[in-house]
């Protein structure tokens, strides 16, 4: 019997350029032909903590410095078909848990955050580590943050090459800045209990938008 060649992981500007395509795919606002070149670009200094800083503090006012056990890890701040979009990945515990938080233009201003989310957990995971679908709901919850609703879902996921780990998604939807704003997190590995309260723990520290 041969082996199966492991597959190679897909660079960090292609698992995120999915995100965005998978956005724009479900608010039905653009075309799906985008510049890849110019979004390569965009991930020159995506590693770089003042970066990372400076577009975290363009989506939320995340805490200086972030609490105990977290760590950024991505900034990328896009500007394309009249589009803005930012992506600021977050470690916490060196891998034990990774956050994704996606900051966007509204998609559909007429859509509700429940109907957002739902969309968003269909399409799946695509963090800058693990791509892969959801294969069963765990549970549905809700925050309330900084006044708005973020409903969220929990689920078991299989990434593309069928290793199982657990995942949340979030979304809330801010008229007043006209953003869409989706949390995505995933314990790479984990196959049963998502520990919720590592995302809880850090929006409790943000302050405003």
């Amino acid at each position: 019997m041969t082996k199966k060649p492991a597959r190679k992981p897909l660079p960090l500007w292609s698992r995120l350029l999915i995100v965005l395509v998978s956005m724009m795919f479900f608010g039905s606002i653009y075309g799906i032909v985008l510049g890849t070149v110019s979004f390569k670009q965009a991930f020159e200094n995506c590693q770089e903590t003042s970066h990372i800083k400076q577009v975290a503090q363009k989506i939320l006012k995340f805490p200086t410095p972030l609490p105990s056990g977290y760590k950024y890890s991505l900034g990328v701040d896009l500007d394309f078909f009249g589009m803005n979009v930012k992506f600021v990945g977050i470690d916490y515990k060196e891998g034990k848990q990774q956050l994704l938080f996606v900051s966007l233009n509204s998609i559909n201003p007429d859509r509700s955050p429940r109907t957002m989310l739902q969309s968003a957990y269909d399409i799946g995971v695509n963090t800058p580590s693990v791509s892969g679908k959801f294969t069963e709901t765990l549970s549905k919850g809700r925050w309330t943050f900084e006044g708005s609703s973020m409903p969220y879902i929990v689920g078991k996921l299989k990434d593309v090459d069928d290793k199982e780990h657990v995942g949340l998604v979030a979304c809330m939807i801010m008229p007043e800045k006209k953003r869409t704003l989706f949390l995505y997190a995933v314990e790479p590995g984990e196959k049963e209990k998502f520990d919720i309260n590592v995302s809880m723990g850090l929006l409790k520290e943000i302050r405003g938008f």
